[in-house]
């Protein structure tokens, strides 16, 4: 039987986010025709700018389109995704609609685990997991296609106790 009492953050939130973003194919294909498609709508600016224009209009757009070009496919995660994820949590919290509770504690027994959090309580069963994921900073155990029990890593003693928790888990789908 293993027992977890912590407490989650707007960051646990936003890295759940982030590795269901980036483990879905369909986010994937999305981002691959935005990451490459923006730059490439930048190029025909500047190809257009360079047929019709001269001079200092084309460098101009060159300068511009090119920049922004450049921006949008290097920077993509960093200067636009991550920021946008944020300010969407920003204003969840902000009209009080944040899809988990803080406070987590979660009893995974031998037949069927149990989660208690201030807003309830629920018993499941193992065979209701959709799967199991580890990322970065989380084990994520999925009970549908977008919703997860989110259980940070730091809330294990040692990647040990994690692997552990882990084959315990699998032993039980």
């Amino acid at each position: 039987m293993y027992k977890f009492e912590y407490m989650l953050d707007d960051g646990d939130y936003l890295e759940f986010n982030k590795f269901h973003h980036f483990s879905s194919q369909a986010f994937k294909r999305n981002l691959l025709v935005a990451r490459y498609g923006v730059p490439a709508i930048c190029a025909m600016f500047i190809f257009y700018a360079g047929m019709g224009m001269g001079g200092l209009v084309f460098w101009a757009a060159a300068v511009v389109f090119g920049a922004g070009g450049l921006i949008w496919l290097f920077g993509f995660e960093r200067l636009i995704f991550n920021p946008t994820l944020k300010r969407q949590i920003k204003n969840l919290r902000k009209e009080g609609k944040m899809p988990y509770d803080e406070l987590q504690t979660i009893t995974f027994g031998e037949e069927n685990f149990h989660k208690t959090t201030p807003s309830g309580e629920m018993t499941l069963n193992y065979d209701s997991f959709d799967k199991i994921a580890e990322g970065e900073a989380a084990v994520y155990i999925y009970l549908s296609t977008l919703q997860a029990i989110i259980m940070p890593l730091r809330i294990f003693e040692s990647p040990a106790q994690r692997q552990e928790f882990l084959n315990f888990l699998g032993s039980k789908r």
